[in-house]
């Protein structure tokens, strides 16, 4: 688990550096996303066992996720292109990560609260993380329905 948080916070760094043409933010996405990855690195070799869920780096990688998300979309927003139709099935992209790292981070800060006051809370934490997972898939289903045919037209 800790070396696949690792790979795909990797991937949708990758993604995210490409989306932005403006170089303080690649920066930022890079100076944050590599510090993600080497806290992630420290996290696994001394703090949290590799046989222990790495509930620290998970809510971490949840936050910079989220916050990446929230900077693209102003940004697109700002520039205009978030109205583009070449830029429609990047959006349902990035607001599916938006959402469901949202709402992860969000289950993450809550669970333990909630489970001391009622055990009852796990299973409604399943449940809405299962839903918000669902829609996460069914906005990037949409996106890549999205995306072909926008590389058809072309």
């Amino acid at each position: 688990m800790h070396f696949w948080t690792i790979a795909e916070f990797s991937c949708l760094l990758i993604y995210f550096v490409h989306l932005v043409n403006e170089r303080s933010i690649k920066l930022f996405f890079q100076i944050v996303g590599f510090s993600f990855i080497l806290f992630t690195l420290y996290n696994t070799l001394f703090i949290q066992s590799i046989f222990e869920y790495n509930s620290h780096s998970k809510g971490l990688e949840a936050t910079v996720l989220t916050l990446f998300s929230l900077i693209y979309l102003i940004y697109s927003i700002n520039n205009e292109s978030f109205f583009e139709k070449a830029h429609i099935s990047i959006n349902y992209y990035t607001i599916a990560i938006l959402i469901y790292c949202g709402s992860n981070q969000l289950l993450y800060l809550l669970y333990n609260h909630l489970n001391t006051i009622d055990k009852s809370f796990t299973n409604l934490g399943y449940r809405l993380h299962f839903w918000f997972y669902v829609l996460f898939n069914v906005l990037l289903a949409l996106g890549l329905g999205l995306w072909n045919r926008e590389t058809k037209q072309k």
